[in-house]
C-alpha cells in the first residue's frame, strides 16, 4: 500500500485515508495476490469468483473516495463545485 500513497502523494491525492480498516487490509491482499500471479505465474490458492468481485468493489470505492478527494480539494482552491458531490 505504501506503493500507492507514494504515487498519488507528490501531486496531493489522498484517498487511502478516507478507506476503513477493512478496505485497507484488503488493498494489501489484492497487492500481495497481484505480486504472486505476476512473480510466479499462478493464481492464489483461493482466487475464486467471489474474491475477483471483492477486489473489484474494493476500486469502485477507491475510485470513489479519490473523486470525492478531488472534487472537494477542487472545491477549496475555486470556492466552487465542479461536479456534485456523491
Amino acid at each position: 500500500m505504501k506503493q500507492i500513497i507514494l504515487l498519488f502523494e507528490p501531486v496531493g491525492i489522498d484517498f487511502i485515508s478516507a478507506l476503513n480498516a477493512d478496505d485497507k487490509r484488503l488493498l494489501e491482499k489484492l497487492v500481495t495476490d497481484r505480486g504472486e500471479v505476476v512473480h510466479s505465474a499462478s493464481t492464489p490458492a483461493r482466487f475464486n469468483k467471489a474474491t475477483a468481485k471483492n477486489y473489484r468493489d474494493l476500486v469502485e470505492r477507491m475510485a470513489a473516495a479519490a473523486d470525492e478527494h478531488l472534487r472537494a480539494q477542487i472545491e477549496k482552491l475555486l470556492e466552487l463545485s465542479p461536479w456534485p458531490a456523491t
